[in-house]
Order: structure tokens, then sequence, then C-alpha cells
């Protein structure tokens, strides 16, 4: 093989490891869209939202917490049922953009109002109930036309257009920010900054003791009850994704994909080169007959067919290396 060759494939060679390498750096996120399941748990990734969430008329969505969105431009949730969001201090519910780099560090993006829609419920008589919930860079935050909302120290920063809406008026919010249908608002002590409410951090509220609790919450009991109810008629929770045979998949992909398209590069040039001297050989004339002999003619002829066979099983192999890439990010 001549020198030029060797530089074309030894370039080919470091494409194909760059653009692995470039693909194999990309984040890991588990995309969601459609209709929402009767329960979304933690996964192994954030939710990388690419298409409206729903949740159908006469469904209930329990969101568990530790859960994280991350919206792409003009997606959001609407609410046509009824949906908890179940977030704790330690692990809140976060619903954002994409390009926040604090859940998504290799944006090359900086998060902004806007980024995405919000939170849309409609008119209806199911409650709907968000526990620290921490709700970022969106186009107007929670947009209710039903008054039968509860939400208990929940942070908003950052959203376009207002935090939080009621029957189509803007309400004023200062987070962590507790609110229950007919009920005053809670505003947390002033004593305390804003600059730990902006980072996302869940504080506890300052309630005179003179005030009853604003949130008004069903007995465990019943609560439960009606959970278990709606779950039972409910189709069973998708299965969490197997991230190490997932990532193993993966990589025996990227491997099979790289070494078989180069092996199936160099047979491929070898066979050109097998296939020119065994033409020559073939082109019989007075010079030739002197030249070569039987022998040259079958050792070139299996010489050429040797390169062409091991070009087609490289070729194969990379083929289903990369049908095996291709085929791991479905799951």
């Amino acid at each position: 093989m001549s020198a030029s060759w060797h530089f074309v494939c030894s370039r080919l060679i470091g494409v194909l490891v760059w653009y692995v390498c470039f693909v194999w750096a990309q984040p890991d996120f588990i995309p969601l869209s459609g209709t929402l399941p009767p329960t979304l748990s933690k996964g192994d990734a954030p939710y990388l939202v690419t298409d409206y969430l729903v949740v159908e008329q006469g469904n209930h969505t329990i969101v568990e917490k530790g859960v994280v969105f991350l919206f792409k431009n003009f997606t959001g949730i609407t609410v046509n049922g009824s949906i908890r969001v179940e977030g704790t201090e330690e692990e809140p519910v976060v619903f954002t953009s994409e390009n926040d780099t604090i859940y998504n560090p290799s944006s090359t993006l900086e998060p902004a109002p806007f980024d995405w829609d919000g939170i849309s419920i409609s008119e209806g008589e199911m409650e709907n109930v968000f526990t620290h919930c921490i709700i970022e860079y969106s186009l107007f935050g929670i947009k209710s036309l039903s008054p039968k909302l509860t939400l208990k120290k929940c942070v908003f920063k950052d959203n376009g257009n207002a935090d939080v809406a009621i029957e189509g008026e803007k309400l004023p919010v200062i987070s962590p920010y507790s609110y229950a249908e007919g009920k005053a608002l809670v505003i947390p002590d002033s004593t305390k900054t804003a600059t730990d409410a902006d980072q996302g951090v869940i504080q506890e509220e300052s309630i005179p003791e003179s005030k009853p609790e604003l949130v008004l919450e069903e007995p465990e009991k019943e609560r439960r009850k009606k959970r278990e109810k709606k779950v039972s008629l409910a189709p069973a929770e998708p299965r969490k994704k197997g991230r190490a045979g997932k990532v193993l998949l993966r990589l025996s992909g990227v491997l099979a994909a790289c070494g078989g398209g180069a092996f199936g590069v160099k047979e491929h040039l070898d066979y050109l080169d097998a296939k020119a001297t065994f033409d020559d050989i073939n082109e019989f004339d007075d010079e030739d007959k002197l030249k070569y002999t039987s022998e040259d003619w079958e050792r070139e002829k299996q010489h050429a067919n040797d390169h062409m066979t091991k070009m087609v099983v490289f070729y194969g192999i990379g083929a289903v290396g990369l049908s095996l890439f291709v085929i791991s990010f479905t799951f």
C-alpha cells in the first residue's frame, strides 16, 4: 500500500475516534414525552422532556421526590386530570430548562426565562398539590384555571411572565412559597435572604403561632386508599432503564464499528492492489507468457479473493457494531 493510502487511512481512523469520543461524552438523559404514568419515580438520570407532557382527563399522576425534569424549548406540562408532586426538603422535584448547567453540566447555553412554557392546569374539581418543588426558567411557572391548587414550600426563579397565576390572576410570590385555596399566602421571615432561595434551597417558613397551617392535607389513610385504587386501575409503570446493560451494548457497538470499519478500509485497499496485479497477469501477450506462469495467476487470484473476503467480513462487523450503537439509544 502506498504512503498516501496509509495517510488517508490514519486520518479516517482519527476522525472515527474523535466522533466516538464526542458522542460518548454526551450526557445520558431519559427522554420523556406524551401521557404521564400514574407514578413517576426518580430515574438514573434527569428526564429530558422532548415534547409536551400530559395528565389525561380523569387520570392522576404522582411525581415522587428527587425527580428532575429538563424541558426543551416550547415544551411543558398540561394537567387535564390531577397531579401530586411529592418532593421533600432534601430531595425536591425540579422543573427547569435543559440549559440549566446545575443539572446539565454539558450545556453550552446559559438558562434564561422563557426557555420552556411552564405547567398549565385545566379547570376541574380534582385537587392539584405541589410540595417542595423548584420551578425555574419557564414562561409562566404554574398557570391554573382551577382554584383547587395547593403549594407548599415551592421555589420559583427566573420565570418570564409570572410565577403563579390562578384563574387569570397573577399572584405575588416570595420563595419559598405556600398557598391553599381560599387561604392567605405564607411569606417567609424577612430576616432570611433571597440568595438562598435563588440558589434553589428550600427554607423553613416562619409562621406565627396564632395562624393555622394553610396547607390542608387529606387524612393519610384516605389518601393512601385513593392512591392505591388509581394505581391499580392504571397500566404498570414502565421499567427503569438498565444503565449498565445499555452502556455495555453501546461500548460493544463502538468498538465493533470502529474496528470493523478501520480493518474493512485496510482490506479494501489491499484488495484493490491485489486486483490490479491480477488484472495485469490476466492480460496475456507474448511478453507476459515468458514472465508469468499459471501458478502466478492462481496465486494472485487467490490473494485478491482473500482480501475481498476479509473486506466483506470486517465491513459486516462494522455495520453490526454501528447498529448496536444506534439501538442502545432507543432503550
